[in-house]
């Protein structure tokens, strides 16, 4: 009698196992599916709230392309980050022409998850060329610098130098949810 609940013990432990197994990988599948975005489009509303925020002035700033070889600022991104452009999927900056203004934004999708450490590390040399610069030059500047935001959503990363940088992130984190919604109500039709 008692081989025969050890059997049937070892049997419903396997199946609760295995259910519990398949269903905690079908939400972390669930969650990286999730978290889709438009680095393009993100960017075209961090322009807009900049605009609005600047009063419809947005002065010398100027968008760049990160993963078109075409865009030497674009390059310059790169280069300062210290990564190769074939670790980002897509990504845009957004920053002063001259050096009189610390705002900087950055939207990345890195190529993988393997990727993002990597291009998280980039962001944070980025930040750190920012304090060197703007430490020594201008104090208004160097305080957005010290409220410096870098997120990471899945393969997604924001950099925020601004000096209003909780609107930014706003916009992120809106267009996140929007998708994690849309990507729900497909499922469930």
């Amino acid at each position: 009698m008692k081989k025969v609940w050890l059997v049937v013990s070892l049997i419903v432990l396997t199946m609760v196992m295995a259910a519990c197994g398949s269903s905690s990988e079908g939400d972390s599948a669930d969650e990286t599916e999730a978290v889709t975005m438009n680095t393009e489009e993100v960017m075209n509303q961090v322009e807009s709230q900049i605009s609005e925020d600047m009063g419809g002035e947005t002065g010398m700033l100027q968008r760049a392309n990160l993963t078109d070889e075409e865009d030497p600022a674009g390059q310059m991104y790169i280069d300062t980050m210290g990564i190769e452009r074939d670790l980002l999927a897509s990504g845009f900056g957004y920053q002063s022409m001259m050096n009189v203004n610390s705002t900087t934004i950055i939207v990345l999708e890195a190529a993988s998850a393997d990727d993002v450490p990597a291009v998280k590390e980039g962001l944070e040399a980025y930040l750190e060329n920012q304090v060197n610069v703007w430490s020594q030059y201008l104090p208004d500047q160097y305080e957005k610098v010290e409220n410096n935001i870098i997120k990471t959503a899945g393969n997604y990363l924001i950099y925020i130098t601004y000096d209003h940088p909780e609107n930014i992130e706003t916009i992120l984190m809106k267009q996140l949810e929007l998708n994690k919604r849309l990507l729900q109500s497909y499922r469930v039709m």
